[in-house]
């Protein structure tokens, strides 16, 4: 059951990242596609929240696989340094560098979102699983 949870990790981080690129090369105009007005917002949707998904799922199945805590937290530290330093910037900065990290600090936000979130879901799993532990062995 595990090896299989972990595949399905794996393979919807693999599908979600590229569902995410193609969003975002559409988005931009790079990959130009077709799209009527009206799926407009969840173009911009996917472009600036979608990236959870991929981190989340990532996020989670490094938990799951490695015993290591630095190679855990790893994608969890790198984005929220990206978001703090990205919002030390917007504040510091002045003039227009301050546009550049706004927009950077919107396309970091979701990332770091769904890293904590698969923390968090993993402690919660890890809890669950100690408190189950716990009690079937004092039965």
């Amino acid at each position: 059951m595990r090896a299989r949870t972990d595949w399905i990790l794996l393979i919807l981080f693999v599908l979600s990242a590229i569902l995410y690129v193609f969003a975002v090369l559409s988005y931009f105009d790079i990959l130009p596609v077709p799209c009527p007005l009206w799926l407009y917002p969840l173009r911009a949707f996917c472009v600036f929240m979608f990236s959870a998904v991929p981190l989340f799922c990532l996020q989670l199945f490094l938990c799951r696989r490695t015993i290591w805590r630095l190679v855990k937290i790893l994608p969890s530290a790198i984005c929220v340094g990206a978001v703090l330093g990205f919002t030390v910037g917007l504040f510091t900065a002045s003039g227009w560098e301050t546009l550049g990290y706004a927009f950077f600090l919107l396309f970091s936000i979701a990332p770091a979102v769904g890293c904590i979130l698969a923390l968090a879901v993993y402690g919660v799993c890890l809890l669950y699983q100690a408190r189950r532990h716990k009690t079937h062995s004092h039965s």
